[in-house]
């Protein structure tokens, strides 16, 4: 079994190397322009959830994901939910200033990346209840809608799944289950809005999704003990239940857009805030296994 470690070459056909996450801002395609002027939000409530621990792992992932040997299908779904679960959970006002930190921006301490534009803006531009669509705020990739209403639900706060988003396009992804095709929102011009609710994301981050939400679906089994649904992901459009479309895009995402070095590190900071770590960034053929399917034979059915 092999796992993915920080600056390790990923053993991956070089047929799915495209679309790679950059850690840094990106030239913006859209039209759509940020004024450069606007009022800073202070700096966020004092956040003392990180303990001076190691982190969990202490680096070796073959002894973190040990019990998993031999395991596949759903016997490999449930060890994955054991090891994974019972994350420390910190206050949605501390997640300001997590996401500064997992999504800063390399070029400039005080900015961060947002997801989907991939523009780097103040982490003090942060929404704070002022009039500025262009400030940024917690986008949950997994509605919170769909299963976890409440903030003191284990997954309102786990930042495995929140990311820093431009306050008018997290408006309007909305909860949009995510699928490919559609057209251009307006001001996240690689971002497509479907007729049937549907969204789908620029390709430097549909990799980065997919595992997310495979992470969401396996760590949330509706017996975390604050009342979190069983989350499922499904092939189909969604209401406000616990299940969120389309995995077969989904997975598709996984398959072209494979593991980078952007992830493994968010991986990492990840665990240092909160404890536990995404199983599908560390070792992606989880992925083939849980849910039974092959990326080679999407690649050979042209299904890609």
């Amino acid at each position: 079994m092999i796992f993915t470690k920080r600056g390790e070459l990923l053993f991956i056909s070089a047929l799915f190397l495209v679309g790679l996450y950059n850690s840094t801002a990106q030239e913006d395609p859209c039209p759509y322009r940020v004024s450069d002027t606007f009022t800073p939000c202070g700096e966020p409530s004092r956040c003392n959830v990180r303990p001076d621990l190691p982190i969990t792992t202490g680096g070796n992932l073959d002894e973190y994901y040990a019990t998993t040997d031999g395991l596949t299908g759903a016997s490999l779904k449930t060890e994955l939910n054991y090891i994974i679960r019972g994350h420390r959970q910190m206050s949605y006002g501390c997640v300001w200033t997590a996401l500064a930190e997992v999504h800063k921006d390399k070029n400039n301490d005080d900015n961060l990346i947002e997801f989907y534009t991939r523009r780097s803006v103040s982490r003090l531009r942060r929404d704070c209840g002022l009039r500025d669509e262009d400030r940024w705020n917690r986008e949950h990739l997994w509605p919170k809608s769909k299963g976890f209403p409440k903030q003191g639900q284990d997954a309102y706060t786990d930042i495995h799944h929140l990311v820093p988003s431009d306050k008018s396009v997290n408006g309007a992804r909305s909860n949009r289950d995510f699928m490919n095709g559609g057209t251009p929102e307006k001001e996240c011009c690689l971002c497509k809005q479907g007729d049937d609710f549907t969204w789908e994301a620029p390709d430097s981050v549909k990799g980065q999704i997919a595992r997310m939400m495979f992470y969401m679906d396996v760590r949330y089994d509706g017996d975390d003990g604050t009342g979190v649904g069983d989350l499922e992901l499904v092939d189909r459009g969604t209401a406000k239940e616990n299940h969120l479309g389309y995995l077969s895009d989904l997975l598709k995402w996984h398959c072209q857009f494979p593991v980078t070095d952007e992830e493994i590190e968010r991986n990492d900071l990840v665990e240092s805030w909160q404890g536990n770590r995404n199983p599908f960034i560390d070792n992606p053929d989880f992925v083939e296994s849980v849910w039974n399917f092959s990326c080679s034979d999407l690649v050979s059915s042209s299904e890609l």
